[in-house]
């Protein structure tokens, strides 16, 4: 059946698709949370207290590797997708290499083969967020060769095809990339957090919030809702703790945290002398009420120069454990940004676990590297970390897992 445009292909996909998912959300709870799009949903019964060791998995087939790259579970496959890097070179070379947006699709289904193509996004893009939704997971934003866009996609992997379908759903109310979003636990509702600046204006100032909804399957309905106490910023951390167990004592809320705040001059370039890397973190009730929450904790870099200061996060892989925790790895802390490319570390391989009860966060162990701009997932039992960004304008192909405490009494 042709349609005339988008919309039209968006509504005749949802309303298609809804008599199948109608039948599933009697036990869309139990599924999401042992299903295999739980990347979102963790097994049962997950701790960090004590890590198993990190795997290594089969690299994506990028030998450049990917900042950026759109991640995602589907059908029981890992998707990387997209993603940006330095084809020519970093841009600090010469001739200075550009940056490169890509749109390939792969798709892992088995550890012990490897990564597969599995066909193409509709534009290039990267800088998006991930979220599982159905039996696939949604696209929205991002950047398409360093612009920003408002497209939400849906993604799905077919397996007898092995190929990803990715159907247009809907558009954002404003483009944004380096955005954030989360699904709540045992729903359809998705919150978004992003920011913008307005006119001339230098520093990132704009702060949006939105609440998007599928109560009609042809209709998808953004919620404009109040933002979050404290400055506007991108590349922050958002991620929702619901209540799992059916215990009517324990809410659902969402989390913010860290972030950074960028400036750029009249031609657009950064003044990195000016960003604000951020430490305020706050919690959202479906009451529509923000509170804060307790700030990231105090952390002295490794080298003592920081001793007594809190670290700022951003840009970290951040997963929900169960229904009281989340797990944060790694994070660009913004403490080296201005010093010369030489004298930069590498980024921290710590991770953190903020507990909801107790409001505090915890050290978790670490990483075997520290990396940013890439999301994690739950898959095959297992928190997976994809490719990403090591050092500026340095990606990795590499793909490092590790399963946790509880990670083995998912399915």
């Amino acid at each position: 059946m042709p349609y005339p445009n988008d919309r039209d292909r968006s509504r005749a996909y949802l309303s298609q698709s809804w008599e199948r998912t109608w039948l599933c959300w009697a036990a869309a709870w139990a599924l999401c949370l042992v299903g295999p799009n739980a990347f979102a949903d963790p097994p049962p019964g997950t701790t960090l207290s004590n890590l198993g060791a990190w795997q290594s998995l089969p690299d994506i087939p990028v030998k450049l590797g990917l900042g950026g790259p759109v991640v995602g579970v589907s059908n029981g496959a890992l998707v990387v997708a997209g993603g940006a890097n330095f084809p020519e070179g970093p841009p600090w070379s010469e001739p200075p290499g550009k940056k490169r947006w890509h749109r390939e699709i792969f798709a892992l289904v088995d550890t012990n083969g490897g990564w597969r193509a599995a066909g193409q996004l509709p534009v290039n893009l990267a800088y998006a967020a991930t979220v599982p939704w159905r039996d696939g997971f949604l696209i929205i934003g991002g950047e398409e060769d360093g612009t920003a866009v408002d497209t939400v996609y849906f993604c799905r992997f077919e397996r007898e095809e092995y190929r990803c379908s990715v159907t247009h759903i809907c558009n954002m109310p404003v483009a944004a990339s380096y955005l954030s979003a989360c699904r709540v636990a045992g729903g359809e509702t998705i919150y978004v957090a992003a920011a913008t600046r307005s006119g001339n204006f230098p520093c990132m100032d704009v702060k949006h919030f939105w609440r998007l909804e599928f109560d009609d399957p042809s209709e998808p309905t953004w919620t404009r809702l109040p933002p979050w106490p404290g400055a506007a910023r991108h590349k922050a951390m958002l991620v929702a703790l619901g209540n799992a167990d059916g215990n009517p004592d324990v809410d659902r809320a969402v989390y913010l945290f860290g972030g950074e705040r960028p400036c750029v001059d009249e031609s657009g370039q950064p003044m990195l002398d000016r960003f604000e890397y951020l430490t305020d973190a706050y919690r959202y009730r479906e009451s529509d009420e923000w509170s804060r929450m307790a700030e990231l904790p105090v952390h002295d870099g490794g080298d003592g120069r920081y001793a007594g200061q809190r670290r700022p996060i951003a840009a970290a892989a951040c997963v929900a454990l169960d229904a009281r925790r989340f797990a944060v790895f790694s994070g660009d802390t913004g403490r080296y940004v201005t010093q010369p490319l030489d004298d930069r570390p590498d980024f921290p391989t710590d991770i953190l676990v903020y507990d909801r009860q107790l409001d505090q966060w915890q050290a978790a162990g670490r990483m075997p590297r520290g990396v940013v701009t890439t999301t994690a997932v739950w898959w095959q039992k297992k928190i997976v970390i994809p490719s990403g960004e090591l050092r500026p304008a340095i990606r990795t192909p590499q793909v490092i897992a590790v399963m946790p405490d509880g990670g083995d009494t998912a399915q």
